[in-house]
C-alpha cells in the first residue's frame, strides 16, 4: 500500500510517456524510481554521439569511467565523461579484442558484478570475464540453469541486465524481469514478473527491453528492441 502511493506521489510530480518504441530510450532515475522528464528519445548522433543509432544489443558500464556498447559480433567503447565514443571504433569482438569472448556468440545482456567480473549473456548461455587479467575466465561458456543461476532460468532468454548498486541485479527478458539477490546468490521469490508501470513505470514497451545499464550517477539508461 504504501508504495504504491509512494508511486503515485512520483507519477504526479514527474509525468513521463508510458509506452516506448524500438529505438528509443529512456533515463531513469534510481533513486526515484521513474524516468526522467522528456523521455524517452530517439537514440541519435546527438544524444549519443558515435553510437549505434539501431539496435544496441547490450551495454557495460567498466567502473574506469569508460562503458562498451555492443550490437551483432562489433562493440563500441564509449566515454562517460567526454560523452562520446571514443575514436577508430566499432570493433569486432574477437580473440584479440576480447579473449575468449567470442565463443559465447553474440552479446545479448552484460553486467559488472562489482567484483571484478563481468558476465556477459548469450540468451541462457553466459561468459565470466575477469577485469584484471582481461579475459573470459576457464571453463565458459556456461549454461544459464539452476546449479550456475538459481532461478533466473525461468525468466527465459537474457536481454538485459543491469546492477542496480543495492545488492540487487535486474535481469529482462523483453518485457519481462527478475530480481536476483547478490548476496544470497540467488533470485528472490516471485519472480519473474510482467514490466509494468507499477513497479517500472515509463518502460513498458511492445518491443521489450533490449540493454540497460548503470551510469554510476544515480542514473540508468534503458534501450528498446
Amino acid at each position: 500500500m504504501l508504495r504504491s502511493i509512494v508511486l503515485a506521489a512520483c507519477l504526479l510530480a514527474a509525468p513521463f510517456v508510458t509506452s516506448v518504441q524500438a529505438g528509443d530510450y529512456v533515463r531513469y532515475d534510481v533513486a526515484r524510481g521513474t524516468p526522467d522528464r522528456n523521455y524517452p528519445k530517439r537514440i541519435d548522433r546527438g544524444t549519443w554521439p558515435g553510437l549505434w543509432t539501431s539496435r544496441i544489443s547490450a551495454a557495460v558500464d567498466w567502473g574506469n569511467g569508460k562503458s562498451y556498447f555492443f550490437s551483432g559480433s562489433q562493440y563500441i567503447r564509449y566515454d562517460n565523461r567526454a560523452d562520446r565514443a571514443d575514436r577508430g571504433y566499432p570493433k569486432n569482438v574477437d580473440d584479440s579484442t576480447w579473449p575468449g569472448l567470442s565463443a559465447l556468440g553474440p552479446v545479448t545482456a552484460a553486467v559488472n558484478w562489482g567484483n571484478g567480473k563481468i558476465y556477459f549473456f548469450n540468451g541462457l548461455w553466459y561468459s565470466r570475464f575477469d577485469v584484471a587479467k582481461n579475459r573470459v575466465d576457464r571453463g565458459y561458456p556456461k549454461r544459464v540453469d539452476d546449479s550456475t543461476w538459481p532461478g533466473l532460468s525461468a525468466l527465459g532468454p537474457i536481454t538485459a541486465a543491469v546492477n542496480w548498486g543495492n545488492g540487487k541485479v535486474y535481469f529482462f527478458s523483453d518485457t519481462w524481469y527478475s530480481r536476483f539477490d547478490v548476496a544470497s546468490n540467488r533470485t528472490d521469490r516471485g519472480y519473474p514478473y510482467a514490466v509494468d508501470n507499477e513497479y517500472w513505470p515509463g518502460l513498458v514497451s511492445r518491443a521489450g527491453i533490449g540493454s540497460a545499464i548503470n551510469w554510476r550517477n544515480g542514473k540508468s539508461y534503458f534501450f528498446f528492441k
